[in-house]
């Protein structure tokens, strides 16, 4: 298993050799699935790259708390379409796909050959990954410290 400074060193250069990041969950996304997101796209923005969240789901077919996480975050990340990511996708761009390790239950999945890189990160793994809880537990904060 890796340790967190790996895992900080493998996103800092994914991040900096890279134009821009989209982040993607699974479809019929849950709870872990969208604070994860969100959390990324805020670390992503420290490394002052353009960041976005791809989301393509039907608003009216989801959870309604994670519809309020989504209206609350909507000021701080940008979420796109995949329409959106066409329009956007340029030859040097990193995907990183959280809460999923299957390529099937990517809202993206017809694109995927399109990423230079893509890191998956993903607790359902045999081996969990310490960085998602960090990462759920800093969205948490920064959510609750906001208000």
């Amino acid at each position: 298993m890796q340790n967190i400074d790996d895992l900080k060193g493998i996103l800092e250069e994914y991040v900096q050799n890279s134009n821009q990041v989209f982040i993607t969950g699974h479809i019929e996304p849950d709870f872990d699935s969208i604070a994860s997101s969100i959390a990324m796209a805020l670390l992503i923005k420290k490394y002052k790259k353009p960041v976005y969240i791809i989301f393509d789901e039907d608003k009216d077919k989801i959870q309604i708390g994670v519809n309020t996480i989504l209206d609350e975050a909507k000021y701080r990340i940008s979420f796109i379409d995949i329409n959106s990511y066409l329009r956007l996708k340029s030859n040097n761009d990193l995907l990183i796909c959280l809460d999923n390790n299957k390529n099937y239950r990517v809202c993206c999945k017809d694109y995927l050959n399109n990423f230079n890189r893509i890191l998956i990160i993903d607790h359902h793994k045999k081996i969990k990954i310490l960085l998602m809880l960090i990462i759920n537990i800093f969205i948490l904060h920064y959510l609750v410290r906001v208000k």
